[in-house]
């Protein structure tokens, strides 16, 4: 795909404790993209594990996606829901947010948002809920 940049978005959807907030990155086969995500794959990380998301076992998401989470696993009910409904959806709620917020993020990847000036317009009230 000549031209191709690469996209990355986020998107932050719902109210705590079933909110989702994702980090996508979009890249070309071939590209630094793909190598960052072999990488990754390859060498977990104490707390946080990448993996391949699956529709079911054998089975993966097409386009393939690689699930990392941001948040270290604490306990078995965090864990619960990161190895469930934040894939799969076990619980309505937290995977229509993962839905939601992916899509919103792929979407702004693509249109390269947020904008500098609507970035600037936040500079001086950060928040991170």
């Amino acid at each position: 795909m000549t031209g191709f940049v690469t996209q990355i978005g986020e998107a932050f959807v719902g109210a705590v404790p079933e909110a989702a907030h994702l980090n996508t990155v979009l890249g070309t086969k071939g590209g630094p993209v793909e190598t960052a995500w072999v990488t990754a794959l390859a060498t977990p990380r104490a707390g946080h594990a990448a993996f391949l998301t699956t529709l079911r076992p054998g089975v993966p998401a097409k386009p393939m996606t690689l699930f990392v989470n941001k948040a270290t696993l604490e306990g078995d009910a965090h864990s619960t829901m990161t190895w469930g409904p934040a894939q799969a959806g076990d619980e309505a709620l937290v995977y229509e947010n993962n839905r939601t917020a992916t899509r919103d993020a792929l979407a702004a990847g693509a249109r390269r948002l947020p904008t500098l000036d609507e970035a600037l317009e936040f500079r001086d009230r950060a928040l991170n809920a």
